[in-house]
């Protein structure tokens, strides 16, 4: 949902006249509309993560301790009591930092790869007007690539997000600054890059 309210916002704030918007235009309508559809959708996301968590947890003590998300109207529930309402949003922060130039970067390169699509199909291989249309091949393409690249460059501030956004308790230290601190290498910063 926060994706394609991403795209949604992204369109509206670029309007709709594509050659109109600067590449910095681009990058803005991009890490607006990501900044936007993260926030409003933040307390799900760390319920997500923190439900996946607590299941590897589990299955890594055998069983023998109860999830405290057991749900989602319990699971926000416990959040709550363990940090207040600011719980709901632990990590936020970073998923923005990350969010605004990967979606940044991810839309303005796949409005260039549109844009470089159309002037292809207008000039032709030999500057001869050509006929045959953008398919929605290409425009996969070009989405898929745009979001890999950006995926990749941001890759490292995810990691950090999940870090920070799976700390629970009051007394956690949820400190950006500490958990960096307990990097030792750049390959940390890319764990589960690969899947």
């Amino acid at each position: 949902a926060a994706a394609l309210t991403d795209t949604a916002l992204s369109s509206v704030i670029a309007e709709t006249d594509i050659t109109s918007v600067s590449i910095f235009g681009s990058m803005i309508a991009g890490g607006v509309a990501g900044a936007i559809s993260r926030t409003a959708t933040a307390p799900l996301e760390r319920l997500a993560l923190l439900m996946q968590v607590t299941k590897m947890e589990r299955s890594l003590s055998k069983g023998t301790s109860k999830s405290a998300y057991q749900g989602v109207l319990h699971g926000l529930r416990n959040m709550y009591a363990e940090g207040g309402v600011r719980s709901f949003f632990w990590g936020n922060g970073i998923n923005i930092s990350r969010l605004v130039p990967q979606r940044g970067i991810s839309f303005t390169l796949f409005e260039q790869w549109k844009e470089y699509n159309r002037k292809r199909k207008e000039n032709g291989p030999d500057g001869i007007a050509s006929t045959s249309p953008d398919g929605i091949y290409t425009l996969a393409l070009g989405g898929a690539l745009s979001t890999a690249v950006a995926g990749a460059i941001c890759y490292p501030l995810d990691v950090l997000r999940t870090r920070v956004t799976v700390q629970r308790g009051r007394n956690k230290d949820v400190s950006v600054r500490s958990i960096i601190r307990n990097i030792t290498s750049v390959r940390q910063l890319y764990q589960g890059f690969t899947p």
